[in-house]
Formats: structure tokens, C-alpha cells, sequence
């Protein structure tokens, strides 16, 4: 379990940095002043890490349901709360894997992303 909980927080740690590499680039002096710059952080880099932060984020949520998953097994066996409680974090853990959006629905017209 505490294996799991190490990979929970690092996953979280590394899902964000895509992210924040956008946000940085695009507030950066190099990239309002300089068009080569701008021109080299085009669309194709910007799409990649936009992408880079979905895969990412999918990869912590699966670490959580492995930490989940470890944590109902240790708690079913009644070393940490009590057995019902475990039975409990196990279910949410199948169901993170198997099912990870709450809903997913069409849009009516074309959105950037999905």
C-alpha cells in the first residue's frame, strides 16, 4: 500500500508539469517578442503537451485506484478500519478502472477538446 500511495503523489506531481510548461510559455518575454520563438512553440508543440496533460492525468487516476484497491484489501482484512469499509474502497477502485469520466456526453458542435 505504501508503494501505491508513492506512485499516487508522484503521478500527481508529473500530470501537472505539461500543463504548466503551457502556462509558462505562454506568459514567457521570448515568446511576445521574439517570432521565432513563437513560431517554434506553434501548434503542433502546444497540441502535444495538451495531449501530454490528458495522458498523464489518466495514468494518476489509474495509480489511484491501485492505492484504492491496496487500501480496501488492507482494510477487508482489518488492519487499518473497519472490513466494510474496505469492501467499500475496493468497489471504488474497480469502478475507477473500468469506468474512470462520471459521465460523457456529445457535444452539440465541435470543442477543442476530446
Amino acid at each position: 500500500m505504501f508503494g501505491s500511495g508513492i506512485a499516487v503523489a508522484v503521478m500527481g506531481m508529473i500530470s501537472g508539469l505539461p500543463v504548466a510548461m503551457l502556462a509558462y510559455a505562454a506568459q514567457s518575454p521570448e515568446a511576445r517578442t521574439d517570432p521565432a520563438f513563437a513560431r517554434a512553440l506553434g501548434a503542433g508543440a502546444t497540441r502535444a503537451l495538451f495531449d501530454a496533460n490528458y495522458l498523464a492525468a489518466g495514468m494518476a487516476l489509474m495509480t489511484g485506484a491501485l492505492f484504492l484497491a491496496a487500501a480496501g484489501i488492507a482494510i477487508s482484512l482489518g488492519e487499518l478500519a473497519r472490513p466494510w469499509l474496505g469492501w467499500l474502497a475496493l468497489l471504488a477502485g474497480v469502478v475507477m478502472l473500468y469506468r474512470p469520466e462520471v459521465e460523457r456526453t456529445k457535444a452539440p458542435r465541435a470543442v477543442f477538446t476530446h
